[in-house]
């Protein structure tokens, strides 16, 4: 529920996002995943972000279309 993150950069450790993580922080407008393996997802990890994409290393594997509800871009 922090409302004033408006970025974040999750490093390749890590394997899974808990239960509403990022829940309710309503400016998280950048998300990068630095894992070419997507990590496990908790339900609601990114509900109510300002974010619509989650950015990615390209050839990253293990991603759907979306992840977390998030489309899931391949640029980084």
């Amino acid at each position: 529920g922090c409302t004033s993150l408006t970025s974040i950069n999750i490093p390749d450790s890590v394997t899974s996002i808990e239960y509403n993580a990022f829940s309710g922080c309503t400016s998280l407008a950048t998300i990068n995943c630095l894992a070419t393996t997507a990590p496990t997802l908790g339900s609601n990890a990114f509900g109510g972000v300002a974010a619509t994409d989650i950015h990615v290393p390209v050839g990253a594997t293990g991603y759907g279309t979306t992840y977390g509800g998030l489309t899931v871009v391949a640029d980084l």
